[in-house]
């Protein structure tokens, strides 16, 4: 699994620059009133782990972030910065004219530390890929078709290691590779937010699904826009290579892709549950393409009825769409107050599922502090991201960071003596 270990940022947004933020490999909570900017460090998570500045694009920052992977750990720099507008630029709107405003190309540098303490460099300029091996002097420079965006930067890395293998390159010298293509688990994960807009994303989406066939003879190849349960896609793939004029998908508790069901049937007292797509278009040969959409779950009761996911209440969507979000991100779960509307039962539950994934959560409710366990100081230190403002230099900034040493020290002590709650503990010491 990768985890991210480290978050330093030097100029993002209001936050005060310098800020540095260590992480816990399992869950971590962000603590603050409403407007000290939780929502916005989950985002800013997200958009690291998906490799994504797609949204970023149009403001500057700079930012500097660790990844840990079972072979390998990374480390990224990134920057964007603005050119300032010119006196002719100000003009052209006035004149009718479109606006002509430069803006310097994002560049980075993305460092690989091997087991063995080899490192690997590779940096990345506009369409410019430099990769750097041991027995060169100067880089390899690759041009690519694609901006420094998200999924696409991280594809045109692999395409560049390829090219590298092609022009003679040693198998070896390519195996570093691995602690990235680690990391394209995450390209499709999400926020889990605050309301009901995950469900309604998943529930509303026309082309959730697009099973394609290139050419005679290929693969079925299943994408979810919003990432699928494991095991899911192939189903669905499967039923279509079955069954080309169908127009539904169905799948229940039994099939693969939809076992998370058991446990939302189980915790919400129904009898039994599936799940279905619609088809909403399909393209002709010989690019055939059908496309799949408007999910739906449909839940049996024990008197034998039948009650539709659009008809439950609302924390039993809050519920189902949470298993459905975790089943689909195995490896991470970044979700916004994530107990809002849920019985304490489902609270534990909900945590209990989350296994061994890294988490980021924000909770206003006490009920999601009162689960958490801790076994040192340190691992309190780790946990908490305190988030606050303050006026710095005449201007209000979000101000983001761990508890101190001597705090997580004292929060520790009092927890082992088990007297008060955690979410008490944090209210007495003014932590949250």
């Amino acid at each position: 699994m990768v985890k991210l270990k480290r978050l330093k940022i030097e100029k993002y947004r209001n936050v005060m620059p310098g800020t540095e933020l260590h992480f816990r490999d399992s869950l971590n909570v962000l603590l603050g009133r409403n407007g000290t900017g939780k929502t916005t460090l989950l985002n800013l998570v997200v958009q690291l782990l998906r490799w994504d500045f797609s949204q970023m694009l149009e403001e500057a920052f700079a930012l500097e972030y660790e990844l840990e992977t079972p072979d390998a750990k990374v480390m990224l720099r990134v920057r964007n910065e603005l050119s300032e507008r010119s006196g002719l630029d100000l003009l052209l709107p006035m004149l009718g004219a479109a606006s002509r405003v430069e803006r310097a190309v994002s560049s980075g540098e993305l460092r690989i530390l091997l087991p063995s303490q080899e490192q690997r460099s590779l940096t990345f300029r506009g369409s410019t890929l430099w990769v750097e091996l041991p027995d060169e002097a100067q880089p390899t420079r690759i041009e690519h078709s694609s901006p420094f965006v998200g999924e696409d930067l991280l594809i045109n890395i692999f395409v560049a290691m390829r090219r590298l293998l092609e022009t003679g390159r040693k198998p070896e010298e390519l195996r570093w590779t691995n602690a990235l293509i680690s990391t394209a688990h995450l390209l499709r994960l999400r926020r889990f937010d605050e309301s009901l807009g995950y469900l309604e994303r998943i529930t509303k989406n026309t082309s959730l699904f697009k099973v394609s066939r290139p050419g005679k003879g290929s693969d079925y190849v299943t994408l979810s826009e919003e990432g699928e349960p494991d095991g899911f896609a192939d189903h669905v793939s499967q039923t279509i290579k079955n069954a080309p004029d169908t127009d539904e998908v169905r799948s229940n508790t039994e099939d693969e892709g939809a076992s998370f069901l058991k446990r939302v049937v189980e915790l919400l007292g129904f009898q039994s549950a599936q799940m279905k797509l619609q088809r909403t278009e399909r393209n002709p040969p010989p690019n055939e393409q059908f496309i799949f959409g408007n999910l739906q779950f449909d839940f049996t009761r024990r008197d034998g009825s039948v009650i539709n996911h659009s008809l439950l209440s609302y924390g039993q969507k809050r519920l189902l769409a949470f298993y459905y979000y975790q089943a689909s991100n195995l490896d991470c779960v970044v979700a916004d107050e994530l107990v809002n509307g849920m019985h304490h039962e489902w609270i534990d539950a909900c945590l209990e599922e989350l296994g061994e994934r890294q988490a980021f959560l924000t909770s206003q409710n006490p009920l999601l502090l009162d689960y958490l366990s801790f076994e040192s100081a340190e691992e309190v230190r780790s946990s908490f991201v305190l988030c606050r403002t303050k006026l710095h230099e005449g201007r209000e900034q979000m101000v983001w960071e761990n508890m101190t040493a001597e705090d997580s020290e004292g929060f520790f002590k009092a927890y082992q003596v088990a007297i008060q709650h955690v979410s008490e503990l944090l209210r007495t010491r003014g932590l949250w």
